[in-house]
């Protein structure tokens, strides 16, 4: 026999009566929780994995990175001091020089 609804406060409030198989009784509408983890526990284990790669970078980085980027950079810093000795060298001499190897005025 078909549920009927006579009017829309009926419908919302009132269910059909449970199917019953022998002595169990299945509700079609309830919905069991799910098996494993609450969602809580999932994030609280993937926080926990989150932090824990964190560290892992942040070791990594302390470690590895840091140290050659600092040797690279001072023989970087190093090979620039070299280039502008030896032009402060070369703008020396050639202010020592005569005048005369040298045209006066704009270049073209």
């Amino acid at each position: 026999m078909p549920f009927v609804v006579k009017n829309r406060s009926e419908q919302l409030t009132r269910r059909p009566a449970p199917r019953r198989l022998g002595k169990e009784v299945l509700d079609m509408s309830a919905n069991p929780p799910p098996p494993g983890p609450t969602v809580g526990q999932r994030l609280d284990e993937t926080i926990e994995r989150i932090e824990t790669e964190l560290r892992h970078a942040v070791s990594y980085v302390n470690d590895a990175v840091l140290p050659q980027v600092r040797k690279e950079s001072i023989s970087a810093l190093r090979t620039a001091a070299e280039t502008l000795h030896t032009l402060a060298n070369r703008m020396d001499a050639s202010q020592n020089q005569p005048s005369q190897d040298q045209p006066k005025g704009p270049q073209p």
